[in-house]
């Protein structure tokens, strides 16, 4: 089975996190929200991304282990969807 991407724009992600508008960027100035992905002059998040940050702050996750997670996804970025290419 192929993994799907699907990315979200601001309204779903602040939704997803509980976060308003300025808290929800001021999360991502911090590193403890992936930073979005540009789509011409609009942004959008991996929805993966949210949905695992959510998770560790339900896990009760430090701020720092937070920082560390976003890093990873944002370093993981550079393969999305290698795998799709190689089974398709």
């Amino acid at each position: 089975m192929k993994p799907t991407y699907r990315l979200v724009r601001l309204a779903e992600g602040m939704g997803r996190t509980g976060l308003g508008r300025t808290a929800f960027y001021a999360a991502i100035s911090d590193g403890i929200l992936p930073k979005p992905v540009k789509l011409g002059r609009a942004s959008a998040w991996p929805e993966h991304e949210l949905d695992s940050v959510v998770a560790a702050m339900i896990r009760g996750d430090s701020p720092e282990l937070l920082r560390d997670l976003v890093r990873r996804l944002h370093a993981e970025r550079a393969h999305c969807g290698r795998d799709v290419a190689l089974l398709g």
